[in-house]
């Protein structure tokens, strides 16, 4: 049956999202999820299809499918993660709800919001579907940023260009009786094809233009003209069309058995396929070689059993059972037919080049990947619900065990990075290099690349997480006008032990456990008419998220130790430091940066509160007021804790802009690591806090004479010390680590004003009279999606290091991290507003 208007049992905030809205809304790419972007305190969290709920990071969310967890714990995203276009189709979603806060201690996992979805399944009736999009961006305006450096009457200029990409998604579902009101069937099919060539070309358009103080510069060290102009000649034949298409599949079979009057069973299978080569790098023009890109490749599998049990008039239980797997594997493309198998294109080593808008070619730093993540889940999981008077009860428990397999050693085959144009075509001639002039002795020639960075050690790691959760919830009908519901919920994420702790750093051996996670929930919703029509509703919980997996896998990787993961780091003046295009075949003696858990770390905890008003306005329209409040504590964070406090200070004149002149002193980190036996000491520490205000105006009306809408309006405002979305872990994420007082601001999340309306109309322009003029303008439907926000939050940054001082982290301060404007706090400026106008207009035959 269909919820009541105005809700006078639940204190929840949450949308529901059902089969009409799914029908009718449009939405751009089929992804049913991005849905969630229209609900009241949910905005972008980065450009990868991340949602924020009330100002916490998209990492700490929770996606369910008919009860199935349907999470990649090792990136925190929806399984198959964002790049793809979803993992079930839309074309098997039957509806699914969006918990904002207050939601009922059964869910958990989240200190965000909980997106929980239901699949389709077979009636005694056969029901069909087909479907066929295409998108091609020959219907579309040119980019005005899609550019490529083309030679114009012997002048590199920049040129636009329209590169191709053609979307075709197709497929169909059907669902019925296998034996009436006994045994049903439904399957969905899903596939894409997608031609986009990639484009190759320098981000800055006069890359490859030299200069004649450029010029002078290479004859000083021994380059001829023609000699540059080979190396240049190389550069420009890495650059072009790149051919780059994406495949993918996904196939949906279920069952639904009503086994007899008490028992129903159901099992459920969910497969996708994405194949992409050269599909890595999806922008329409890409700063990297032709053989740069990458290759691409997901497959997930999803296994769901359910059996649904009354095992009294009053006593009812579900038990679920799910195999889930998650195998993501990346490797550098393979050469186009005739191409030799090695060479400068796809292979060893990767090569940056600054020069104002960079270029790399050769084997990317983060290929291969084998694995990245093979993930298996095992989900157990129980809930029995008794009605006993006034009082609906359900207890339960989930129990999640996750084995990743990551298989990946980062620069493994070399990274040379360079400052200039003229530093690299410097190398690529051979001739005397660079002058380095020691503390004592003459000049001598050595490499110009700024730095060379390659990694040792095993590439591949297993390890396994389980997450153990209980809860107890009464949802307590205290009078026939108000409902008080009362809730408990724990949750225990038991971490694996370090694989290969270091005994000169003895916290590399400890990681968290966290056991006293208990969140409890009260909220109450009260029938302030006495009709239905009008309620108040309102609570307070406790709300825990996960410490990701692939923070996890830093710290067992990442710990100095024999055997662990090592990069060897050298400048060009280093003894051993090769020379382009050598790499090394051995780990060089070096000092490791390692990462470890804080003895304090704790799972991201949330507190949050709300009051919500609502009232029927007559004509099947509701209008409501909320407020919603969330003070988040012990969100993750990154520190360099191998840092001596800063002993100096170093002054900076600001040249140009309306700040010409003015002088800033900042603190200045110079000299030695206290802990000389290592660089970086990455310490992962949950000491960020963040705070979140709202105010919803919601009008809704449901179906009626051809009307329905759901619209809302918030204002909203979040702050915290420095929370982002980050995912396996940084060196450092603040501007100062003595100083954490400096990372108080706005938040990434923080866009002010936000107003959306989903509006669907079908009118009936003649109801009575002429037949043709029926049959002619009648059976037309109007729908559109109307999203309008502020920008959202960034902070100037500025670039460079110290000169002529000697630092352990770089940066403007020599502290490594943030590279922050000094001037400003973060997210200090705002961008421009956004305003996206979806429309849709179909016409029914029947």
């Amino acid at each position: 049956a269909q919820a009541p208007l105005v809700s006078t049992s639940q204190p929840d905030i949450s949308s529901n999202v059902n089969q009409t809205f799914i029908n009718e809304l449009p939405i751009n790419g089929r992804r049913w999820s991005n849905f969630a972007l229209g609900t009241p305190g949910a905005v972008p969290d980065g450009n990868f299809g991340l949602v924020s709920f009330r100002g916490i990071s998209g990492l700490l969310n929770n996606n369910t499918v008919d009860g199935g967890d349907n999470n990649q714990a090792f990136f925190s995203e929806e399984k198959g993660r964002t790049r793809i276009s979803y993992v079930v189709s839309l074309a098997s979603i039957q509806e699914f709800q969006v918990n904002t806060s207050n939601y009922s201690a059964e869910y958990g996992r989240a200190a965000g919001g909980v997106v929980n979805a239901v699949t389709k399944s077979g009636t005694n009736q056969l029901h069909g579907s087909g479907f066929y999009y295409i998108r091609d961006n020959k219907l579309g305006a040119t980019n005005p940023f899609t550019v490529q450096s083309q030679l114009v009457n012997g002048v590199v200029q920049s040129v636009r260009i329209k590169p191709t990409d053609r979307r075709q998604q197709f497929g169909g579902s059907l669902g019925g009786p296998i034996k009436k009101d006994k045994l049903f069937f439904f399957f969905s099919y899903d596939q894409q094809k997608r031609n986009f060539p990639g484009v190759a070309a320098p981000g800055n358009p006069t890359f490859f233009n030299l200069s004649a103080s450029d010029q002078a510069k290479l004859a000083s060290r021994g380059v001829t003209a023609a000699q540059a102009n080979t190396g240049v000649t190389f550069l420009q034949s890495l650059t072009g069309v790149v051919p780059r298409t994406g495949d993918q599949y996904i196939f949906f079979p279920k069952v639904d058995w009503h086994v007899n009057d008490k028992n129903s069973f159901t099992v459920e299978y969910n497969r996708l396929h994405w194949n992409s080569p050269a599909g890595i790098q999806t922008q329409p023009v890409v700063a990297r070689g032709i053989r740069s890109f990458g290759d691409d490749f997901v497959r997930t599998d999803s296994l769901i059993l359910r059996l649904s049990s009354v095992l009294s008039p009053s006593l009812t239980n579900e038990a679920r059972f799910q195999y889930g797997r998650d195998d993501e594997f990346e490797f550098t493309q393979k050469p186009a037919p005739g191409e030799p198998l090695t060479g400068p294109n796809g292979s060893a080593p990767d090569v940056f080049i600054a020069s104002g808008g960079f270029f790399e070619f050769g084997k990317p730093s983060f290929l291969d990947r084998p694995a990245f993540p093979d993930e298996k889940r095992y989900q157990f999981a129980d809930t029995l619900a008794k009605v006993s008077g006034t009082h609906l009860i359900k207890v339960g428990f989930d129990i999640n065990h996750v084995n990743d397999l990551e298989d990946n050693l980062y620069q493994e085959s070399g990274a040379y990075s360079y400052g200039t144009l003229v530093d690299f075509l410097t190398d690529f001639t051979e001739p005397t290099g660079c002058k380095f002039t020691p503390k004592v002795g003459p000049a001598m020639p050595v490499p110009c690349y700024s730095s060379y960075n390659q990694g040792f050690g095993p590439t591949a790691f297993h390890f396994t997480t389980n997450d153990l959760d209980g809860f107890v919830q009464d949802d307590w009908r205290v009078t026939q006008r108000l409902t008080v519901n009362l809730g408990l919920r724990y949750e225990y994420e038991r971490m694996p032990r370090a694989q290969i702790p270091n005994p000169l750093f003895p916290q590399t051996a400890k990681f968290p456990s966290d056991t006293d996670n208990w969140g409890p929930r009260i909220g109450f919703a009260w029938d302030v008419s006495g009709k239905g029509r009008t309620s108040l509703r309102g609570g307070y919980g406790v709300y825990y998220g996960r410490i990701i997996n692939s923070t996890i896998a830093n710290a067992i990787t990442n710990t100095g130790s024999t055997g662990s993961q090592f990069q060897s780091f050298f400048l060009p003046n280093f003894a051993g430091a090769p020379v382009y295009p050598n790499t090394l075949t051995a780990g060089a003696a070096g000092t490791p940066a390692i990462v470890y858990f804080s003895p304090s770390m704790q799972n991201p905890l949330i507190h949050e509160v709300d009051l919500s008003f609502e009232h029927e306005l007559g004509w099947n329209t509701m209008l409501s007021v909320s407020y919603l409040g969330s003070l988040g504590r012990s969100l993750p964070n990154f520190i360099d804790r191998n840092l001596n406090p800063p002993a100096s200070t170093i002054t900076y004149t600001i040249q140009g802009g309306s700040q010409n002149g003015q002088q800033v002193t900042l603190p200045l980190f110079t000299g030695a690591r206290p802990n000389k036996a290592f660089r970086q000491i990455s310490e992962i520490i949950s000491n960020t806090d963040s705070h979140y205000s709202a105010l919803v105006v919601e009008l809704n009306r449901r179906l009626t004479q051809g009307l329905q809408f759901r619209s809302n309006y918030t204002w909203s405002h979040s702050t915290d010390t420095g929370q982002n979305s980050q995912t396996f872990s940084s060196s450092n994420n603040v501007f100062d680590p003595f100083n954490l007082g400096l990372e108080s601001g706005n938040s990434n999340f923080d866009i002010r004003h936000k107003f959306v309306a989903s509006v669907i109309w079908s009118p009936e322009f003649f109801k009575q009279g002429n037949l043709t003029a029926k049959k002619i303008f009648n059976g037309f439907s109007f729908s559109p999606i109307v999203i309008l926000s502020s920008g959202p939050a960034f902070t100037p940054g500025v670039a460079g290091n110290v000169k002529g001082v000697s630092t352990p982290g770089g940066g403007i301060i020599g502290a490594g991290g943030s590279a922050r404007y000094p001037f400003y706090s973060r997210n200090s400026f705002h961008f421009p507003s956004n305003k996206n106008v979806d429309l849709r207009i179909s016409r029914r035959f029947r």
